[in-house]
């Protein structure tokens, strides 16, 4: 990749953590989503997200040293509140940055272990539990929320349940699905800022 080009991405990446952080000094419903579609870019596109670009192209990015990864998410689960709404039940889970719970030990995850964490657990009448992950509620939001319907299909048992939730889309109400978007996106502005120290030190 050419240096214009590198540098073209890290500004790319730079105005989106602005933009991020921005939307989080004073969160609404609105932000929230456009904060989804920021993880979107940053997680999800082309296969392995705006992070994956840069520890692709960007030389001396990736090092090989264990325990020293540039693109970590250090996250806690916390059981936060009952949906009462569904006949059967089920809980949405609040995703936190570590050091947000200093009791509890936080765990370090790889971008793909992030994307698997559970943010909505629902347990169906038939018992069959529907588990949706970080990845699923930022592609709700910003797919379908956020107006954009490319790879979304309502169909999906997962969305359905999701559009079941539909009033519990008010920021006002602690521990709503797309209230989770705050915790999440909280989560990967502090990655985002550890990266961008790394490419400070590589002259960016």
């Amino acid at each position: 990749m050419e240096a214009r080009n590198r540098e073209k991405l890290v500004e790319i990446f730079r105005f989106k953590v602005q933009e991020l952080e921005r939307h989080l000094s004073s969160p609404t419903k609105l932000s929230l989503i456009e904060c989804s579609s920021i993880l979107r870019l940053l997680l999800l596109s082309d296969e392995c997200g705006l992070f994956g670009n840069l520890a692709r192209d960007i030389p001396g990015f990736r090092t090989r040293k264990r325990g020293r990864k540039i693109v970590m998410f250090n996250a806690q689960l916390q059981a936060d509140s009952h949906i009462r709404d569904l006949p059967s039940g089920g809980y949405v889970h609040a995703v936190v940055r570590g050091d947000a719970i200093p009791e509890n030990s936080p765990r370090v995850y790889s971008r793909d272990d992030f994307l698997k964490l559970s943010v909505i657990e629902v347990q169906l009448s038939d018992g069959k539990v529907i588990t949706m992950t970080v990845r699923d509620v930022i592609k709700f939001i910003a797919n379908k929320l956020g107006g954009v319907h490319f790879d979304y299909s309502p169909r999906e048992e997962k969305n359905q349940i999701l559009y079941q939730l539909d009033d519990k889309y008010q920021l006002q109400i602690a521990g709503s699905v797309i209230f989770s978007i705050k915790g999440l996106s909280e989560i990967v502005l502090a990655t985002c800022k550890r990266v961008d120290e790394r490419l400070v030190g590589l002259g960016y």
